[in-house]
């Protein structure tokens, strides 16, 4: 982890991470309705990939 970067601790499902897809198989946020965006912490590139890959085994679960 790098200075000033916040735990790489992600959730563990879909509903943790207030993702769902919807009838057209689009990964949505369930309060928002928004796709999924990469840049969830500005300036984290390194997190927001992380993030990314952990959304993406779970997604693969």
């Amino acid at each position: 982890m790098k200075k000033d970067e916040p735990p790489l601790n992600f959730p563990k499902t879909l509903e943790e991470f207030e993702y769902a897809f919807n009838e057209k198989g689009q990964l949505r946020h369930t309060k928002t309705g928004e796709p999924f965006v990469f840049n969830y912490r500005e300036d984290l590139h390194r997190w927001n990939q992380k993030r990314y890959e952990a959304l993406g085994e779970v997604i693969l679960q």
